[in-house]
């Protein structure tokens, strides 16, 4: 009897502990589910944002928007090129506004959905470069209202010397292409990544150039001091190596296609085979 009262009891309190560890277990899940109801507003709404800005349709859309907004702005540049206007039409203006209106949808929905990570994640500079376009763009809307509002002229001119500046910025927005497009992301890459050699050949050729020069300007300068004032020769010397700035130039033109090499070499050739 003993034993079996021992067993009785033994059999009452592990019911006991684990009816007790499923209501602290019932407990944690409902705070944690209470903790999750509260955050899930937020929390749902950015991750609806990550998954359309991560969306076919979206990046589609956005590379179209891109796209419209650069044939437009060559059209608008033609147009006022054809009837030198400085301010575009309203057709224009109301065009770019809603294109304006549609970048700034786009960043807006970026920022929110990245927080803190826009301006620090692995984007971090296309996201820069979107801001500072649409920004521009922004800005090139409030100078050409106030360029057509404005009573002085003076406020108007102001206005139009920086909306030139400005729309000179809005023609590189078709840049933003690239962002969509993996090929043409590791070609711009790959570009940047040999910019430092590229700048030592450039660096190289500059030092041959100006080796050459400085040696013959110094012989066109030698037959100069001594040449009379009719003296045809002298004239080609000084046109072509009369400044070691022109030397350089000159030479530049004959070796990348700018100017015939024999022209260049002709004057030379009358001083001297050498040459």
């Amino acid at each position: 009897r003993n034993s079996a009262s021992v067993g009785d009891l033994a059999c009452v309190e592990g019911w006991n502990t684990w009816q007790a560890r499923r209501s602290m277990s019932s407990i944690e899940e409902s705070v944690m589910g209470l903790q999750t109801s509260q955050s899930d507003p937020q929390d749902n709404s950015r991750s609806r944002c990550q998954r359309i800005l991560s969306s076919f349709i979206f990046e589609n859309l956005c590379i179209v928007l891109v796209l419209a907004s650069s044939v437009l702005q060559g059209y608008q540049v033609q147009y006022t090129a054809e009837r030198l206007l400085e301010v575009p039409p309203e057709e224009f203006r109301t065009a770019n506004l809603l294109f304006t209106l549609a970048f700034c949808v786009e960043v807006g929905l970026r920022a929110y959905a990245s927080r803190m990570e826009y301006f620090r994640g692995s984007d971090v500079w296309w996201n820069l470069f979107d801001l500072i376009i649409v920004s521009s763009s922004v800005l090139e809307l409030v100078l050409e209202f106030a360029a057509l509002e404005s009573e002085t002229g003076s406020t108007s001119v102001q206005a139009l010397r920086v909306l030139r500046i400005l729309r000179v910025v809005r023609v590189v927005r078709i840049i933003r292409v690239l962002r969509f497009f993996k090929e043409l992301r590791m070609m711009v890459y790959s570009i940047i990544g040999s910019v430092r050699s590229l700048f030592w050949a450039i660096m190289l050729v500059f030092i041959v150039l100006f080796t050459v020069a400085s040696y013959l300007t110094q012989v066109a300068t030698n037959y100069r001091a001594t040449a009379s004032e009719d003296d045809e020769l002298a004239g080609e010397l000084t046109a072509n190596y009369g400044t070691l700035l022109e030397s350089i130039y000159v030479l530049f033109q004959a070796v990348s296609g700018g100017a015939d090499w024999g022209d260049v070499a002709n004057p030379l050739l009358e001083l001297h085979w050498a040459y």
